[in-house]
């Protein structure tokens, strides 16, 4: 649906992501220097192109209602 890879990390948590945060203000530079230290991809998965079509055609038909009904 997205048409981007979704990268699975191994451990992952609400605790996890506090630490990352503070260690990015004190330990590393960015937060972003921090993430790619603190955790590891388990899995990728990548788009399935006939689903990414399907979902596609399908989202443009549902901003369509939404146009013809004024909500955007």
């Amino acid at each position: 649906m997205l048409n981007v890879p979704i990268h699975k990390c191994k451990e992952a948590g609400g605790a996890l992501g506090a630490a990352i945060m503070a260690a990015s203000k004190t330990y590393y530079n960015s937060l972003t220097e921090a993430a790619k230290a603190m955790t590891k991809v388990e899995k990728t998965v990548l788009p399935d192109e006939e689903l990414v079509n399907a979902y596609t055609e399908q989202y443009q038909l549902f901003k369509d209602k939404l146009k013809e009904l004024n909500y955007i």
